[in-house]
């Protein structure tokens, strides 16, 4: 017996492989493919729904002041600004789509 991680193994149980079957490596690809490319029903996205996602965005110096101009004038946060500036161009971008 061999002790890993606090538990006490035999060793027939370490050396045991289990065997995959073509359906089941089938059925996992599927499933990894799906989850990287879910089709999601625009129609469910709630506009309001708190937000769970973040992105990282690389700006030069100069844009970044603008947006801190903006911020400094409305008393806003940078995200705040950003998300009132963005989302509204975005909508109409894909309205003209």
């Amino acid at each position: 017996m061999k002790k890993k991680h606090g538990f006490i193994l035999e060793d027939e149980v370490i050396n045991i492989i289990p065997e995959i079957y073509s359906h089941q490596k089938k059925a996992f690809v599927n499933d990894i493919r799906n989850h990287h490319n879910p089709v999601k029903n625009e129609s469910n996205f709630d506009p309001k729904a708190k937000p769970i996602y973040g992105i990282n965005i690389r700006l030069n110096e100069y844009q970044i002041n603008l947006i801190r101009k903006v911020c400094e004038s409305e008393e806003r946060s940078q995200q705040q600004v950003i998300k009132k500036i963005l989302i509204p161009a975005l909508e109409k971008k894909i309205e003209e789509i």
